[in-house]
């Protein structure tokens, strides 16, 4: 007789079967294993997850091997440009954190209204996380790290997502593909942290999958790492997350009408109920097997399924019922393509609702602070973004830098040579990802991540559809954006940053469906997955032993294929150099009184930064009149170079002149000199050098000259002038005068004082 399934203990069939094939262990929510060896089951929950993003970091360091094998404390890209903007940013973030000060707000730039972090692409979470290291090494070491950890942290990010629907090879191949994707590398040797440092939108994508799609865990409890997600970002780069907002709206509208629509069309038209989803515990229960099979005479159960558990609807594994195993724990792979048939309209309600209200109860103050507070810009902060799109050639061809690219990439801060376009793909990539959605055409995972990329790519475009001018009269999306609030500040090719994390995520589906996936009790799980657990000889998945490793360099070869485009021209080292400062700013202003306000030539401002990187440096020791940052005019729109004729204009034509140089009228003598009251300057100094730009030292220095009336001091190689409140009346020089005067100056072997003694004596 057979004793019933529902009283009968361990059997002697099924214990002869366990007796044989011991389960590995397998790790529980708690991250232990099922004996109780935490150290056993945390190594290896997170034993892959170090591998790969040790994979990814030795990547990022043959990237930036010149700085790592040198100097790290003493090299980076630039002193000038972005880089040294970003380097300010770092540097009084981790100034205001020890010295009590408002990190949010910075008048040592900018003196004396300040400068608004917020309103900048400041990534002030950034400072804060690296604050310990800038306190210690200094803020070319904390700008290493930043620029060396991004792509790692960005592609294992990247990864988690990925591993959600595939394997740990294909997640690894798309990860790499968002961590170093030609978008990253061109904003890496700008020292572009905010377009960069990625790792939550991953996060954000991730946090709103499982709401919206998956729906395994608590919604309260995802809401709210979505909130969290959505506030990091923001303290990293408001831009990008409004760029992911614009880009996620339709497809959260896209998936809420098709979840809507896939819950619809399983009620039963004529009773109008749905059918029962629920796991099936009875005896004889035949879910998460093929139909047809009949059950274990000696259990009750279903071939394959000695516990007696059914597995999970969504996901097609069994529940964990070993000792020491917490409730609910489930053995196997996480899903594949986890679209939930128990899909509820309520648990995606909730947790969008607790994200939302977290969110906006966080950032109240910050946006508010961003979009009002000091220093804040009225308008658009960047002039006709729609311009900055990228060329739809762009996509698929990388041409040669032409001599505009270069300069541009040497006026931004990066003194080598420009690689890749920012958006581009590759035709091999394409082509991959073209073939990936006709074999995943089943999964809407791949749907999704297709829509992303298209979404992405048609908004990069911009307002003008370039390379040719004569399109630009056509209308592109992005126009219907672009004349919107906050919007009008966001770059459009920096949309990319999400396209490539679609592209990642399409890829990895791509190499997954290479690998060859099978169905499971109905449920998709990734065949390279299942290494985990011991094969069962009755399966017979030992005689396809072969098979699995053939389609395993397939899905490697494709990958090669895909991203050789890509990586080979990235491969390269980037050019850096040693961080060169100014004798004076070295020896002469660490010894300046408290409160001392510079203004300093070259003029930080819209064009120039070498300043703020040598206050950044000098550790905030003074203050400098003008900043290489946004801060609003007198009209509380932005001000780049000045107004024409205002001081700011005139200083930054000193300093890098777009046109003739300015001549010493006396408009121009009196704008600089009420400006220095204005701006409190209790200094003058003028350095002979500017690294990375054109700038025009003796002509300056005989400017200032008949400006202020007097002949400058010579300071460790800098024309000086203190106090410069009590100058006398500014000298009556015409602009030939000024021009002889700078001729002889520059003769081989002139004394530093040759030009402003010539001015002083013919004034």
């Amino acid at each position: 007789m057979v004793t019933p399934p529902s009283v009968t203990p361990t059997t002697t069939a099924s214990a002869r079967h366990s007796r044989q094939l011991p389960p590995a262990p397998v790790s529980d929510a708690d991250g232990g294993d099922a004996t109780g060896e935490r150290p056993a089951g945390a190594a290896r929950r997170f034993g892959p997850w170090g591998a790969l993003f040790t994979g990814y970091l030795a990547l990022s360091v043959a990237l930036w091997w010149h700085v790592w094998s040198g100097h790290p404390a003493g090299t980076m890209t630039c002193l000038c440009g972005d880089p040294a903007q970003s380097l300010w940013f770092l540097a009084w973030v981790a100034h205001a954190m020890a010295h009590g000060q408002d990190p949010l707000l910075s008048t040592a730039a900018g003196h004396p209204g300040g400068v608004n972090l917020l309103a900048n692409q400041s990534s002030v979470l950034v400072g804060v996380v690296l604050a310990p290291i800038t306190w210690v090494f200094g803020p070319v070491a904390s700008l290493n790290v930043a620029l060396t950890l991004a792509a790692p942290v960005n592609g294992l990010a990247a990864a988690v997502l990925c591993r959600r629907f595939t394997g740990w090879g294909p997640a690894a191949a798309g990860g790499a593909l968002f961590g170093l994707s030609p978008l990253v590398l061109s904003e890496l040797t700008f020292a572009h942290l905010a377009d960069t440092v990625l790792v939550f939108v991953p996060v954000i994508v991730l946090c709103m999958h499982e709401l919206l799609v998956r729906q395994q865990g608590p919604p309260v409890r995802w809401g709210a790492a979505l909130a969290l997600a959505i506030t990091a970002q923001f303290f990293v780069s408001a831009e990008m997350l409004v760029a992911l907002a614009v880009l996620a709206a339709p497809l959260v509208v896209g998936i809420l009408v098709f979840q809507r629509v896939r819950t619809m069309s399983s009620w039963e038209p004529s009773r109008g109920i749905r059918p029962d989803t629920s796991p099936d515990t009875s005896p004889g229960a035949r879910t998460g097997n093929r139909p047809g099979t009949s059950p274990d005479i000696r259990t009750g159960n279903p071939p394959g399924n000695p516990s007696g558990t059914s597995p999970d609807i969504r996901t097609g594994n069994h529940p964990d019922t070993r000792p020491g195993a917490r409730p609910g724990a489930r053995t196997g792979n996480p899903p594949s393509d986890p679209l939930s048939a128990t899909w509820s309209g309520r648990h995606a309600l909730v947790g969008m609702a607790v994200a939302g209200i977290g969110s906006a109860a966080l950032l109240a103050w910050p946006a508010w602070f961003a979009l009002a507070g000091p220093r804040h810009i009225t308008g658009s902060v960047w002039a006709g973004t729609g311009n900055f799109g990228v060329a739809w050639t762009s996509f698929f061809s990388a041409p040669r830098a032409s001599t505009a690219t270069q300069l541009f990439t040497r006026y931004s801060g990066y003194l080598g040579m420009p690689g890749l376009p920012a958006a581009y793909l590759g035709p091999t990539l394409l082509a991959v990802l073209a073939c990936g959605v006709v074999a995943n055409r089943r999964r809407p995972a791949a749907w999704a991540a297709l829509a992303t990329v298209l979404l992405a790519g048609v908004l990069a475009l911009g307002s003008a559809l370039l390379p040719f001018a004569w399109y630009s009269s056509w209308w592109l999306p992005w126009r219907a954006l672009a004349g919107l609030p906050v919007l009008d500040d966001v770059v459009p090719q920096r949309l990319m940053a999400v396209g490539f994390l679609g592209s990642g995520v399409l890829l990895a589906l791509t190499l997954d469906a290479v690998t060859g996936r099978r169905r499971r009790g109905g449920v998709e799980a990734p065949a390279s997955a299942l290494s985990s657990s011991r094969p069962d000889p009755a399966s017979g998945s030992t005689r396809h032993g072969a098979a699995r490793r053939w389609r395993a360099a397939a899905a490697g070869a494709t990958a090669a294929i895909a991203l050789a485009p890509i990586a080979v021209p990235s491969a390269s080292t980037l050019t850096v150099g040693a961080v060169q400062v100014p004798a004076w700013f070295a020896q002469v202003a660490p010894t300046m009184p408290p409160r001392t306000v510079l203004l300093v030539l070259p003029f930080p401002s819209g064009r120039v930064s070498n300043a703020m990187g040598w206050q950044a440096l000098d550790g905030f020791s003074f203050a400098i009149a003008g900043a290489y940052a946004k801060v609003p005019g007198p009209g509380g729109t932005v001000q780049y170079s000045g107004a024409p004729g205002s001081a700011d204009a005139v200083l930054s034509q000193l300093t890098e002149p777009t046109g003739p140089l300015p001549l010493p009228t006396a408009p121009a003598e009196a704008a600089v000199r009420r400006a220095l009251l204005r701006w409190h300057v209790t200094t003058v100094v003028a350095t002979d050098r500017q690294i990375g730009a054109v700038y025009p030292a003796r002509y300056a220095a005989a400017f200032l000259t008949a400006t202020l009336g007097r002949v400058p001091a010579i300071e460790a190689g800098a024309w000086v002038w203190r106090h410069p409140g009590t100058d006398p009346a500014p000298l009556a020089v015409d602009a030939r005068t000024v021009q002889r005067c700078v001729a002889l100056a520059d003769q081989h072997g002139a004394p530093m004082l040759t030009g402003p003694r010539c001015v002083a004596q013919r004034g």
